[in-house]
């Protein structure tokens, strides 16, 4: 959190990017201390990291924790290991029917929101 507070640069933490400085929980429930060179993910919504509790490996960081480390994280290019990053959500609909009143109003409506 520190060294986030610092603004650091990619060349600024170059050197940390083989040292074990990040504890990653396996997919048995150990920990252990890695590089970035690792295969893990990071936790940065909560819902995702219920998901994936025991499935993956994952930084052993709470999502406060995550968000007051952007930057350093950010800057040992590990933004690509975030699970909002990763993951890719989709919806379906089952016996669903158009309906294109409904349909028309809602773009309307997103229309003035995004314009």
């Amino acid at each position: 959190m520190l060294i986030s507070s610092m603004g650091p640069t990619i060349d600024d933490v170059a050197d940390l990017r083989r040292a074990n400085i990040f504890s990653v929980v396996t997919t048995n429930g150990q920990k252990t201390f890695t590089d970035t060179t690792a295969d893990f993910a990071i936790v940065d919504r909560s819902e995702y990291g219920s998901a994936f509790a025991g499935k993956i490996r994952m930084l052993d960081y709470s999502i406060e924790e995550v968000r007051a480390c952007r930057t350093f994280l950010l800057s040992l290019g590990l933004k690509r290991r975030q699970l909002s990053e990763l993951v890719e959500e989709t919806t379906t609909v089952r016996d669903g029917a158009i309906n294109t009143e409904l349909s028309e109003s809602f773009r309307m409506k997103a229309y003035a929101l995004f314009r």
